[in-house]
């Protein structure tokens, strides 16, 4: 049986990051994952608060905000 993820659509293009990024730390954030994460190991789940979900679009564009 094929894994479909309910995160990403189909062929999505962009790796997870598997690497903490370096502003976490800055806002507290490595304690918040860590904390939510807590007796999970098994699971993975860093990685899908570590990875921007852009929808094919950057985040920070100004077309993107309003």
């Amino acid at each position: 049986m094929e894994f479909k993820s309910i995160l990403y659509q189909t062929g999505y293009e962009e790796k997870p990051v598997i690497e903490e990024p370096n502003y976490f730390k800055n806002l507290n954030l490595d304690q918040l994952i860590k904390a939510i994460t807590l007796d999970k190991d098994d699971y993975d789940l860093k990685s899908f608060f570590f990875t921007l979900k852009t929808n094919g679009k950057h985040p920070f564009s100004s077309s993107g905000c309003h």
